[in-house]
């Protein structure tokens, strides 16, 4: 069955699987890299820059190839009912919610190396054969493939069919997606876009935009410094192509139907040849590939479940939001105020003040009196240059032209007030805290100069937990505003948001947040989530997976600590008072005030909660911190922002005692590291998927299997729930199906209990699926899920 998807996959297409004796173009650009930089920041090699990958050398398709504006019989001919084929919009705007954007063209392509390629023109100037309606009711029939499909689909799916659920085709396949799941960090300053993948993955000579990007800057559509000669052909063309001049992309809609058809031919053809000549041979043929299709159809299947969320939206109880608005503004000046009415602050700016001024002060420009030109002519009279010279002279003397010069206004207009103590301002903090108040250098830029940034305020006292204060309320504010800017109010009067993702979004396939709004970090406050509510007539409910990184952890390692926390006799406890119960320094302290890690009882951690607060943040600081590839030095430097006073060798001793209390998950990642070294690169998860990690990034291989496996879960869950969903037939809306680990959708009014039920009866299917792909797996994935009204119950607890 593998053997015979790949064939369809890949046709009869000349492909390239791996053994070409030539070095790929990616190689050697990495090593050239390599040999350039002597700074110890690229320490992968060569081979492993791109896992599994391995860039083929493919013919970049000519203009003559392209078929312009075809009718549908053509289309036919071309592309038969049935066919792969990769599809690529272009659009005016990148949002599809607004009318005045829309789609301006449809790219195709399929067959072998050079194959077909067609663009249809939906501009009323490009004289099209068909409407945009008629193309999409052609491409229900075909099987299609995009690069980053979330953008390519939604846009298709809303402008044919708004809301409604038969607008989605027949992807089967996301070459942006396969890019980040098959390979690793690559090389530096790699990058994920399409037309880097042309030339580092395909080896084309140039990428697809060549002309397109040259037709823009010659008819002044590009960024970059304006000059008078701008409508110069010759200086734009120069400026072109020296790079000083860049396309502005935003603007290619409204290239003539030649150039932006071919560059959108290109592109579609790109995306297939990725596919079929790089991609589906890396999976061919290596005992896993079955399992890898099936992750991937059930990728595609969240994929469209994130865009139906996406168009659907989720209701914002708009009042509400202007009340919160206005309570989180004055919130912010009132921390503001708290900070600047310090008397030590106050004293600070009146020094900071008079320091700038005394700068401005030596810094007055001063009319230019100029060489003095002869006096007398030949003619034996006083010369009117020299009386005009001695005039100016006289003026100037008497401080009399200061304010009709120039450089002396604009001078004047510098002189700081007490405005300029902006406490955003990193040059301000640098002199309060390590010049002013002399604090020591706790924390480093990655470029080694002292930081001020968030973390770092943590130690600078009283001061600085002040500033924090404020910083911290700010951020949420400028959050809160976000989400505002990108509310989308409608016609009878509803407010929505329509969130949308990078999926993926991460190396392990979790989502990334997109369009100047990232749902997936948002204020944990119940003020601001309390607005996020659900349709008239409708009710939410919330499935939240018990610690799913833990138990795959768990699940994976087999370590005995994690199994006593979260294996099935598990009894409920505090994963930090457990961990600092076990280790030097604050152990002894958390068992007095009666709390058993080994017998745990909720009176217990309650109390050790209460009495041993520092030492749980302590314990805290230790979990988070080892599970990410802290060492010993970073903890104690965290421990000193923290103002917890402790030595390196007490951290040395916590360190040791914590990795003894874990010895398994350090034997786990030495099998995994045994495992990316024979496999250069990459090794399976959880669930049997590739993962692929550069070797700089090594220490991070647990982690990126966890969550890996923990996404991967989450997304057959989904998946699951869908089934469920339509076998049962609920009326439902999905609101956010990915929240790391939490789903959140709502149902008719009296549905809530039925998706309670649904929710709990998903997961042992999941159990089951998991057993089959993993029979190692030693333990199960459990939820608990409930009717809340709003989403401030669903996140905050």
């Amino acid at each position: 069955m593998v053997q015979q998807q790949t064939e369809i996959l890949t046709g009869k297409l000349q492909r390239n699987n791996g053994n070409a004796s030539s070095p790929s173009a990616a190689s050697r650009r990495g090593g050239s890299i390599l040999q350039q930089s002597q700074q110890g920041k690229l320490k992968f090699k060569s081979s492993t820059m791109l896992a599994l990958l391995r860039p083929s050398r493919t013919a970049t398709p000519g203009f003559s190839d392209v078929r312009f504006n075809p009718t549908l019989a053509q289309l036919d001919e071309m592309f038969p009912v049935g066919s792969l084929i990769a599809c690529d919009i272009e659009t005016r705007g990148v949002n599809f919610l607004l009318p005045d954007n829309c789609i301006v063209g449809v790219g195709l392509a399929g067959g072998h190396a050079g194959g077909k390629l067609a663009y249809c023109g939906l501009r009323d100037s490009d004289g099209g054969q068909v409407s945009l309606v008629e193309l999409h009711a052609w491409l229900q029939n075909r099987r299609l493939i995009g690069h980053n499909v979330s953008f390519d689909a939604a846009w298709l799916w809303y402008k044919t069919h708004g809301a409604d659920k038969k607008g989605w085709l027949q992807w089967e396949y996301d070459t942006y997606a396969m890019y980040r799941q098959l390979a690793s960090e690559g090389f530096f300053l790699q990058k994920w876009g399409l037309k880097e993948a042309q030339i580092d993955l395909l080896q084309w000579d140039a990428k697809g935009d060549e002309e397109l990007g040259k037709w823009l800057v010659l008819n002044g559509w590009y960024t970059g410094k304006r000059r008078k000669q701008h409508d110069d052909p010759n200086y734009l063309a120069d400026g072109y192509a020296a790079k000083k001049l860049r396309p502005n992309k935003g603007e290619m809609w409204r290239a003539p139907l030649d150039i932006l058809g071919y560059y959108c031919a290109l592109d579609a053809m790109s995306t297939y040849m990725l596919l079929t000549d790089v991609f589906a041979p890396a999976v061919e043929g290596t005992g896993w590939e079955e399992t890898y299709w099936a992750y991937n159809k059930t990728f595609m299947v969240n994929l469209r479940i994130l865009i139906e969320a996406r168009i659907s939206g989720f209701r914002i109880d708009a009042d509400k939001f202007v009340g919160y608005t206005q309570w989180i503004d004055a919130q912010v000046e009132t921390a503001l105020d708290a900070f600047l009415m310090r008397p030590d602050i106050n004293e600070a700016a009146d020094l900071y003040l008079q320091h700038r001024l005394d700068k401005w002060l030596s810094q007055e420009p001063h009319p230019k009196i100029g060489k003095e030109p002869t006096r007398i002519t030949k003619t034996r009279k006083e010369s009117v240059v020299w009386q005009r010279w001695n005039e100016r002279k006289e003026k100037i003397e008497a401080g009399e032209l200061k304010s009709t010069d120039a450089a002396w206004r604009r001078w004047k207009k510098r002189m700081p007030t007490r405005a300029v103590f902006k406490v955003t301002s990193p040059h301000l903090r640098k002199w309060l805290f390590y010049e002013h108040f002399k604090y020591e250098v706790l924390v480093r830029t990655k470029k080694n100069a002292p930081a001020v940034d968030k973390k770092a305020l943590k130690g600078f006292g009283e001061q600085g937990a002040s500033l924090k204060r404020f910083v911290d309320l700010d951020k949420e504010r400028q959050m809160s505003e976000s989400c505002w800017n990108v509310l989308h109010v409608y016609e009878e009067g509803e407010t929505r948001i329509h969130p949308e993702f990078r999926v993926p979004g991460t190396l392990t396939c979790r989502l990334a947040g997109a369009g100047k709004f990232n749902l997936q970090q948002i204020p944990k406050r119940k003020e601001y989530l309390s607005c996020w509510v659900a349709d008239p007539g409708w009710e939410i409910v919330d499935i939240d997976h018990t610690a799913l990184e833990p138990v795959v952890l768990a699940a994976l390692s087999y370590d005995e600590t994690l199994w006593k926390l979260y294996g099935p006799n598990a009894k409920k406890n505090d994963i930090y008072l457990f961990n600092g119960a076990n280790l030097p320094g604050m152990g002894e302290k958390i068992r007095a005030a009666g709390y058993d890690p080994d017998f745990p009882t909720v009176e217990g951690i309650e109390v050790a909660k209460k009495q041993c607060k520092k030492e749980r943040g302590m314990a805290k600081t230790i979990t988070l911190g080892f599970q990410y590839g802290m060492g010993v030095n970073k903890l104690f430097d965290t421990f000193k922002l923290d103002g917890v006073q402790v030595t390196k060798n007490e951290c040395f001793g916590m360190f040791q005692a914590y990795w003894e209390l874990y010895s398994g998950i350090k034997a786990y990642e030495k099998i995994l590291v045994q495992e990316w070294e024979r496999n250069n690169g990459w090794v399976l998860n959880g669930i049997g998927r590739p993962v692929c990690c550069a070797q700089d990034k090594l220490k991070d291989i647990v982690n990126r299997v966890v969550q890996s496996t923990g996404h991967d879960i989450h997304m057959m869950y989904v998946e699951i729930v869908e089934r469920l969903l339509l076998e049962r037939r609920l009326k439902y809306r999905w609101l956010i199906p990915d929240f790391h680990d939490q789903t959140i959708m709502q149902v008719r009014e009296g549905q809530g209990d039925a998706l309670v039920q649904l929710y709990k009866d998903a997961y042992p299917i999941l159990n089951s699926k998991i057993k089959q792909l993993n029979p190692k797996f030693g333990l199960e994935i459990t939820g608990s899920p409930s009717k809340v009204p709003s989403l401030a119950e669903a996140k905050v607890s």
